[in-house]
């Protein structure tokens, strides 16, 4: 190690690169290793991790810019073959990596080309007011995938009979909401404006009296 930055750390390498012009001189044998690939784990100060004078082995090199003369390197070691959707089965169980946390839940990185959404409701039974009092990003999880379509993967934490409940009461809602669209539309075929209006104010009240008798 040569140099260290705020974004990485330069090394001095024992080659040189060769220009794709043959008439230009051999450019010094420096390679840039950015901070994002000197470990798996997010590095914040480089500073912490690596010194000036500290010798590296097993680094790869992972981009050539000839125009430029620079080098870029790596001591990550390669990511694994990413899964299709097509390679992840419904029902069976991966390990997984937290990529990102939302307010609604977790996106878990299963080796596929695309994130599981791990949605709130499916980390645990308990009522979760704060997302992040159960994950985190980095943390391992082991999920099982409950659905898959063009769009991405959902995955769950729960056991089979919570996750069968949770689908029942989805598609008892979806029903229901389709119900109260299917309503509206033909009484807004038949009632004026400020009929129209009053006819939904009707609704809430009953869906609010039937809700407090609950």
């Amino acid at each position: 190690i040569c140099g260290i930055s705020e974004f990485g750390a330069f090394v001095k390498t024992r080659y040189q690169l060769r220009p794709k012009d043959e008439n230009k001189s051999k450019q010094s044998g420096y390679a840039l290793l950015h901070k994002s690939q000197i470990q798996d784990e997010k590095v914040d100060d480089v500073s912490k991790v690596l010194r000036v004078g500290d010798h590296i082995k097993n680094a790869r090199v992972i981009g050539i810019n000839y125009a430029k003369g620079e080098v870029s390197i790596s001591l990550r070691k390669p990511r694994p073959k990413r899964r299709t959707l097509g390679d992840i089965q419904v029902g069976k169980a991966y390990d997984g990596k937290v990529a990102n946390v939302t307010p609604y839940g977790c996106f878990v990185d299963i080796g596929a080309k695309k994130n599981a959404l791990l949605h709130i409701s499916r980390i645990t039974q308990e009522k979760v007011t704060n997302i992040r009092d159960y994950v985190s990003e980095g943390d391992w999880l082991t999920v099982h995938i409950i659905g898959k379509d063009d769009g991405g993967l959902a995955c769950s934490m729960l056991d089979k009979t919570a996750d069968e409940y949770l689908n029942k009461r989805q598609r008892q809602q979806v029903r229901k909401q389709e119900n109260k669209d299917a309503v509206r539309g033909e009484a807004s075929a038949f009632m004026e404006k400020g009929e129209l209006v009053a006819f939904e104010e009707a609704i809430r009240e009953l869906e609010q009296a039937f809700s407090n008798k609950k």
